[in-house]
């Protein structure tokens, strides 16, 4: 099973933390091949343990086995996905 990697959370010091300033915009994940998306609108604004959580939600899991793959965005902001 593919799964999502997020890695908006700073690893190293130096690194920008990538949620700061995207944290009312909607998750969006991509396909591999950049056709079909899935978003998931913020409630009211996404936290680094709100969005830590989303890998584990039954929608997210079903898009990313069925299109073996994703790219995860806040907004337009790279965030994570399942090839890291």
């Amino acid at each position: 099973m593919t799964t999502l990697t997020i890695v908006a959370l700073p690893s190293r010091a130096g690194e920008p933390d990538l949620l700061i300033g995207n944290e009312r915009k909607p998750f969006i994940l991509v396909d591999l091949a950049g056709v079909a998306t899935l978003r998931i609108d913020p409630a009211p604004a996404w936290s680094h343990s709100t969005l830590h959580a989303v890998p584990d939600r039954p929608d997210v899991k079903e898009f990313v086995s069925e299109h073996f793959g994703a790219d995860a965005y806040l907004g337009s902001q790279w965030i994570g996905s399942s090839e890291v």
